[in-house]
C-alpha cells in the first residue's frame, strides 16, 4: 500500500516536469537557433527474482523444481535520467535581411562574451560597431575570428560590408555533443578539454556562411502538444491511482475502530 503511495506520487511529481519542460519548448517555438529539451526516464518499477533456502541453510538453486526463486518487487527513485539535445542543425529560415547570416553545416560561429571567455552559436543578425571595430550581433557580443581577434575591416577607414567579410569568420566544430554546454538565447560554451576542428566556413565538415538566413528552432508542434496530452492523461491517472490508495489505507486503518 505504502509502495502504491510513494510510485503513484513520483509519477505525479515528474510527468509535472514533464509538462514544464514541453511548455518551455512550445515557448521558443519561434526563437531562431532553438534547440529543444528532451527528457529520459529511469526505471520506476520493476521485479526481480531472489532464490529462497531450504530448510537446513544450504543454498537455494533456482530452477531445479525444489526451491523456486521468489519474486519481489522494488521502487527506483523514479527521477528523470537525463535531458538532453539534438545538436544536429535546424533548417535556415529566410529573413530578407542582409544582415542576418547562419551556418548551413555542423560549424558554429565564435562570439565574445565579453567576460574572457567564448560563446558559440549556428548564427546572428550582426552589426558593425564602431567602439569594438567589428561586428557584434543582436545581443552585442563581438564575431571572432581566430578565437580571440574580430572579423577585420578590409578598410580601416570605412565602414566594411558583411559580405565581404565572411570568408575572414572562422567556424568551430565539435566533436563530441558533450563537449557543448548550453546557454540562455541559444549560445553554448566549450567544456573544459574539448575536442574541437576550426576552419573557413565551405571546409569539409564545417559548412557554409549564409547571408540573409536564420536558422529555425527544432520545436516539432505536433510532437509536443502530444506529448503534452500524454503528460497530462498520466498525471490524472496517477492522481486517481493515489487517491484510490488513500481511500483504502484509511478503510484498513480504521477497521479496528
Amino acid at each position: 500500500m505504502l509502495q502504491s503511495l510513494w510510485t503513484d506520487s513520483v509519477s505525479m511529481r515528474n510527468n509535472q516536469l514533464r509538462v514544464d519542460t514541453t511548455a518551455h519548448n512550445l515557448a521558443n517555438i519561434n526563437t531562431h537557433g532553438y534547440k529543444s529539451i528532451k527528457l529520459t526516464f529511469h526505471e520506476l518499477l520493476y521485479t526481480h527474482a531472489s532464490p529462497t533456502k531450504p530448510k537446513g541453510g544450504a543454498d537455494a538453486r533456482p530452477g531445479n523444481g525444489r526451491f523456486p526463486p521468489t519474486l519481489a518487487s522494488s521502487v527506483g527513485t523514479g527521477e528523470w535520467g537525463y535531458q538532453y539535445t539534438d545538436y544536429a542543425p535546424s533548417a535556415p529560415r529566410a529573413t530578407g535581411m542582409t544582415t542576418d547570416i547562419m551556418v548551413d553545416g555542423d560549424g558554429y560561429l565564435q562570439f565574445n562574451d565579453g567576460k574572457g571567455g567564448i560563446l558559440l552559436a549556428r548564427g546572428g543578425n550582426l552589426r558593425w560597431d564602431e567602439h569594438h571595430r567589428g561586428f557584434v550581433n543582436q545581443d552585442g557580443f563581438q564575431l571572432l575570428t581566430t578565437g580571440s581577434e574580430p572579423v577585420p575591416a578590409a578598410d580601416p577607414g570605412a565602414e566594411p560590408q558583411l559580405e565581404d567579410m565572411l570568408p575572414h569568420i572562422e567556424l568551430v566544430q565539435v566533436a563530441f555533443d558533450e563537449d557543448l554546454i548550453r546557454e540562455d538565447n541559444g549560445y553554448f560554451h566549450l567544456a573544459e578539454g574539448a575536442n574541437v576542428r576550426r576552419g573557413r566556413g565551405g571546409e569539409r565538415g564545417l559548412g557554409s556562411i549564409i547571408q540573409g538566413f536564420r536558422q529555425a528552432g527544432d520545436v516539432d508542434m505536433a510532437e509536443e502538444m502530444t506529448d503534452l496530452i500524454k503528460a497530462h492523461r498520466a498525471y490524472q491517472l496517477a492522481a486517481r491511482s493515489l487517491s484510490g490508495a488513500d481511500n483504502m489505507l484509511a478503510l484498513a486503518v480504521n477497521m479496528r475502530r
